[in-house]
């Protein structure tokens, strides 16, 4: 400050119980003005010219009250903005539409398609575990996923803070991961369909995990909701334990189906592929080589098995109707034929289902433009 000609400017100290308005900068008195109950920003209640704190990084909603104080306005805690309605949109799908679908679709089947469940034993670990894909098996479990999937739609609808919507979303994320794992091995067939809308749903079990993993994300990393006077949200020891308890009575119970189910299985393969049987022919002919199935099982493959195999994925992906229809036929039919092959007459059962291969093979082509690419990754490289 310039000195005036009577002399310097004094200055003092300012008065630290002073306090200026954010807007206007004019002093305020102590029980006048408007507080932000999440920074503490005071203003005159004329210069609240918009809803929104005028202090920088502050997210919170200015109400003017009666006495001067304002708090936050009560809106969604979780609310998302207009234009990600779409992303909401389309979480719900994957979160709650597809899984929903995949269990009324896993219903609706008397025994699961594509040999998802495996109808014998052929080892005690891989042939046990496929149970769980089938539909009684999973039923125990139907009460936490209901929970996991209103939680999302609760979340979606911006309720994010009840201890419920906590619990059901973590344990989304679980189950999803559960199906996710259960299912891989049936990717390869999701991918042969993935031109039907059938074929979409095998990815269903991973969309859910990715639509759960980014909701419990958001949940957690979203700051404590503002809650009005007298309002609470409730002890969150209660949902926990009853999803606990939900959860250690489901497991005991698929555990204990899954067991059952294994053991009613027989000891051979029943409904061993004709194409199968006939891949155990003369390999220099047949041109049969060994593969490693998901499950651990060796088993002699041939490009004809290869076809046939893809043929009828694909069928039972775009006519599942006509698939059963067939598959109910051949399993009556097939097996016993297939039983009765010798090295000696599988090599000739793989001669006379050379035409067979070639009207898969034809029909393939048809439906995709890749169709040997598809013929070959069938049963793995």
């Amino acid at each position: 400050m310039p000195p005036t000609s009577d002399g310097p400017v004094q200055l003092s100290p300012r008065d630290p119980r002073a306090v200026r308005c954010a807007y206007c900068r004019e002093a305020l008195a102590d029980t006048a003005g408007v507080t932000c109950d999440g920074c503490g920003t005071r203003l005159h209640p004329d210069c609240v010219v918009e809803p929104r704190c005028p202090t920088l990084g502050c997210p919170r909603t200015l109400q003017v009250q009666a006495g001067g104080s304002a708090t936050p306005a009560r809106t969604s805690p979780g609310a998302a903005p207009s234009g990600s309605a779409l992303w909401r949109g389309l979480g719900l799908i994957a979160g709650v539409g597809m899984p929903l679908a995949c269990f009324v679709m896993n219903e609706s089947f008397a025994s699961p398609p594509m040999e998802l469940v495996a109808n014998w034993q052929y080892d005690r670990l891989w042939s046990r575990l496929s149970q769980l894909r089938a539909a009684d098996a999973q039923r125990p479990l139907y009460p936490l996923l209901a929970w996991s999937m209103a939680a999302y739609v609760a979340h979606v609808g911006g309720d994010r803070r009840g201890p419920w919507v906590r619990v059901g979303l973590r344990g989304g994320v679980v189950l999803a991961a559960l199906f996710s794992l259960l299912y891989l091995p049936t990717l390869p067939a999701a991918l042969i369909g993935i031109i039907a809308v059938i074929g979409l749903l095998g990815f269903g079990p991973y969309l859910a995990l990715i639509a759960f993993a980014l909701a419990a994300l958001r949940e957690a990393s979203e700051p404590p909701a503002t809650k009005e006077e007298g309002e609470q949200e409730g002890p969150a020891f209660v949902p926990w334990a009853l999803w606990s308890a939900l959860g250690v009575t489901a497991t005991a119970l698929v555990v204990q189906r899954m067991n059952e189910r294994w053991a009613a299985l027989p000891t051979e393969d029943p409904n061993c592929f004709v194409a199968t049987a006939a891949a155990r022919g003369h390999p220099r002919l047949t041109g049969a080589a060994p593969v490693r199935l998901a499950h651990g099982r060796v088993l002699p493959v041939t490009r004809q098995l290869r076809a046939l195999k893809a043929f009828e994925l694909a069928l039972a992906a775009l006519l599942p109707r006509g698939h059963r229809a067939l598959r109910w036929a051949y399993d009556r039919l097939g097996p016993p034929v297939a039983r009765r092959l010798s090295p000696a007459t599988a090599t000739l059962a793989w001669v006379l289902l050379l035409p067979a291969q070639a009207a898969a093979e034809v029909a393939l082509r048809l439906l995709f433009r890749d169709a040997t690419r598809l013929i070959d990754r069938t049963y793995g490289a």
